[in-house]
């Protein structure tokens, strides 16, 4: 219906809008600003605005994605407050907002994020997309983050993906570590053969000096352990 009002709705039309991008309808941006213009037409309302921040435009940077609740948040005692006394219940435009972790009324932390049997298929197929060929895939909180969720969440929807993607960031980091390793010994040892061939002493000061130039110091225990290596090399 939202589609067929306006043609901008119409180009979002796709599952990757709803599940990644759609967070700040509520916001101050552009789609905020969208959908309340057509939902107030379609309903012959004219305020419907005031349900997200566009009120307070000018006093909120338009940057507002940030400042919205990346998942979803309810005080489950305040839908029950609701329903007993207006037999119906909604969300406040409050809990939306990402300083607000606990609920003022009665203190409760906002539950976990509830996903349908089609949002777990969607957000599993898009994260094993994503993170399929990623030697070193970004910690939990980050691959949840597009799709509002944390990590305690991800791993409650997603045990097994969670499993292997750990698994392989364990792996990647090692990689990682491994070559790293790899190309400090080089630099050390490079250092220290270039001041020997100079004819000069590779003393730490002389050595601290050049790997210096390479992001290196051989106060760090990791670095010193090389220069040592090198030096028991070159004497050897």
């Amino acid at each position: 219906m939202l589609a067929a009002q306006d043609g901008q709705i119409k180009g979002l039309v796709y599952n990757s809008f709803y599940a990644e991008y759609s967070g700040p309808i509520n916001g101050l941006g552009p789609y905020a600003g969208l959908f309340a213009r057509i939902l107030n037409a379609l309903t012959s309302r004219g305020d419907l605005q005031n349900l997200t921040m566009l009120p307070w435009d000018g006093i909120i940077p338009a940057q507002s994605e940030g400042f919205l609740s990346r998942c979803p948040r309810w005080c489950p005692f305040c839908y029950g407050d609701q329903l007993r006394k207006d037999r119906e219940r909604h969300t406040p435009l409050l809990w939306s907002l990402a300083p607000y972790k606990r609920c003022v009324v009665h203190g409760s932390r906002a539950p976990r994020p509830q996903l349908t049997a089609q949002q777990r298929r969607e957000f599993s197929a898009a994260i094993e997309k994503r993170f399929a060929n990623c030697p070193a895939p970004p910690p939990l909180r980050e691959v949840g983050h597009p799709y509002g969720l944390g990590r305690s969440a991800l791993r409650y929807w997603f045990p097994d993906l969670c499993k292997r993607i750990c698994e392989q960031r364990i792996k990647g980091r090692r990689i990682n570590a491994e070559i790293a390793a790899s190309g400090r010994a080089k630099i050390v040892a490079d250092t220290v053969n270039a001041l020997v061939k100079s004819g000069q002493q590779p003393a730490r000061r002389k050595v601290d000096v050049e790997i210096r130039k390479h992001g290196l110091a051989l106060a760090r225990p990791e670095v010193f352990q090389e220069y040592s290596r090198a030096i028991r090399g070159g004497t050897e």
